[in-house]
């Protein structure tokens, strides 16, 4: 039954997506356990099993339940970071990829060999790769969109994780590198599911609920209903297209 009620959920957005180009919604709720995290989750597998392109991205900066749930983990790329931190030029970079066969290993044992740099340059790029943990605010910041995403293990279903970004970086989610973001996602993907923090404690519900074409409120059986109404109230405020409110049984 549940599964169901979800898929019917999905179907009517997906209804409204084709019709009104509603396919960047955020989701959020009046306050924290309300269930939110996972009627995200349980709706992008629903998209995904439906063969549509589905980004979650993690923009509870406080929660990051996405990001905590799912555990991705995505590195900055190590030609780039060398690109960033040596003198190599994008000539030596093409004459080693000619005897790289495609291979990124093969690549840096290459640049070693012609010396185009020196083994202490490539271990210092190396352990930099391995620290490195991208995420939304690297994407906010103006880094290509598909170098900061990560498969998840449902086929279709990919996550913008929230990365290293900590609570008090939520002042840096600025409605125009938000929209810049949002641009790129419509590009590669069919549906954009913004996990944002709940309205009343966070920047992030705010910007995202105003830069998405339309905002799902999820609200948890026994939440105050002028709670629940003030949050209507305070959406409507922003500009934000109401598509739905979700009921959830969350504690």
């Amino acid at each position: 039954a549940v599964a169901y009620a979800v898929h019917k959920i999905r179907a009517n957005l997906q209804i409204d997506a084709a019709r009104l180009d509603r396919r960047v919604l955020a989701i959020t709720s009046p306050a924290s356990g309300n269930g939110k995290t996972s009627v995200v989750m349980a709706l992008g597998m629903s998209f995904a099993s439906s063969h549509s392109r589905v980004l979650l991205v993690d923009a509870d900066l406080i929660g990051g339940g996405l990001t905590a749930r799912l555990k991705p983990r995505v590195r900055r790329n190590i030609i780039d970071i060398i690109r960033q931190n040596s003198i190599v030029t994008e000539q030596q970079i093409a004459q080693a990829s000619k005897f790289a066969n495609q291979n990124t290993n093969q690549l840096l044992q290459a640049l070693v060999d012609f010396k185009f740099i020196d083994r202490k340059t490539l271990d210092e790029a190396v352990a930099i790769h391995r620290e490195s943990n991208m995420g939304v605010l690297e994407a906010l910041a103006g880094e290509p969109l598909n170098k900061c995403v990560a498969e998840t293990q449902w086929p279709n279903s990919f996550i913008l994780p929230r990365g290293d970004a900590t609570p008090a970086e939520a002042v840096e989610l600025s409605p125009m590198a938000l929209r810049r973001l949002l641009q790129q996602a419509r590009l590669s993907f069919d549906i954009v599911l913004i996990d944002t923090g709940p309205l009343f404690g966070s920047i992030e519900a705010t910007v995202a609920a105003a830069e998405a074409d339309g905002t799902i409120l999820i609200v948890s059986r026994g939440e105050s209903a002028s709670f629940v109404r003030r949050a209507v109230r305070d959406l409507s405020a922003l500009g934000a297209h109401g598509v739905g409110a979700q009921r959830t049984h969350a504690a």
